[in-house]
């Protein structure tokens, strides 16, 4: 039995987040990102037996995880302020996080190629907010960023969009 094309997805091969109306930006070393359907589900009981089931998609919860300390990203993700200042070989990239602003919405695309490289799936969470963030820095190890947080629909293109492309596409 042959695997059509794009059902059987390997790694992540790309991870791209934009501002609403923005342009992605490419995670430089993507781990992760994982996305799990938020369902809002009652049953209904009577008479010794179970008579109906309501399941409603809501949103989606999702988690992602980056190599480094890419402030571009950091930026997508929670807003601040970016600044530079110095000259080669003096520069100084700053990133501020100041208290009681609230967190941008955003969307998140991710990438897995196919077993043999020709075809991929693209998953893309189209409305999403950070609800924690960290990053640990420890002695023998890259720093990692790790995130998570919700995604909401976004009246357009729904909560999620799996797409499987018979000839592997970049994200755009």
């Amino acid at each position: 039995m042959t695997i059509a094309f794009g059902e059987a997805p390997f790694g992540l091969r790309d991870v791209q987040v934009k501002a609403i109306g923005g342009s992605f930006v490419a995670l430089n070393a993507a781990q992760v990102l994982s996305f799990v359907p938020i369902v809002t589900a009652e049953r209904l009981r009577g008479g010794d037996k179970l008579v109906a089931i309501a399941s409603i998609i809501e949103g989606v919860e999702w988690e992602l995880s980056e190599g480094g300390v890419p402030f571009d990203v950091i930026d997508i993700l929670i807003g601040g302020t970016l600044s530079s200042s110095g000259s080669t070989p003096n520069e100084v990239d700053t990133f501020t996080i100041d208290g009681a602003e609230t967190n941008p919405w955003f969307i998140v695309e991710g990438r897995a190629i196919s077993e043999d490289a020709t075809s991929d799936m693209h998953v893309t969470l189209w409305k999403c907010k950070v609800e924690s963030i960290s990053w640990r820095m420890e002695q023998g190890a890259f720093v990692i960023t790790e995130c998570s947080g919700a995604g909401i629909d976004d009246d357009t293109n729904g909560v999620l969009t799996m797409e499987q492309y018979e000839t592997a596409t970049a994200i755009s």
